[in-house]
């Protein structure tokens, strides 16, 4: 089985010399070339093995399912904000090293609006620091 097939003309695309890609010259009724060539960048790659299968196209993705990806990355840019804060503060030598983990949780949560205890203490070193409120 070719690898480089083209489905539209049912022939295989080659590449030789200063070709820059995969291509084959498209012939008439009669086999005679037109002149014309059939690049393989211009049509979809079918990859070997599933000459003439027809693909199925992943389902389209509900509001529902970009709500819920949207709220993952959120999350995930929440935490790296977090830990990035406390690594912060333990450059500044306001926190130890092995406080790093517990105290970016707590800027996690100060993140999602939770109510935290010690929120006023660190918001206020953050800003001695330079933070700013967003």
């Amino acid at each position: 089985m070719a690898e480089h097939w083209c489905s539209e003309h049912e022939t295989v695309f080659f590449k030789r010399g200063k070709m820059k890609t995969f291509a084959h010259p498209i012939k008439d009724e009669e086999g005679n070339s037109t002149g014309e060539w059939c690049n393989e960048a211009e049509q979809e790659i079918e990859p070997a093995g599933t000459r003439g299968q027809s693909r199925q196209k992943p389902p389209a993705m509900s509001k529902d399912d970009w709500a819920e990806k949207d709220r993952i990355t959120r999350k995930s840019i929440e935490r790296q904000q977090s830990l990035e804060q406390a690594v912060n503060l333990c450059i500044a030598n306001k926190i130890p090293l092995e406080k790093i983990g517990s105290i970016a949780k707590t800027f996690e949560a100060y993140l999602e609006g939770k109510d935290v205890p010690a929120k006023s203490k660190l918001i206020d070193e953050a800003k001695k620091l330079g933070a700013t409120e967003s």
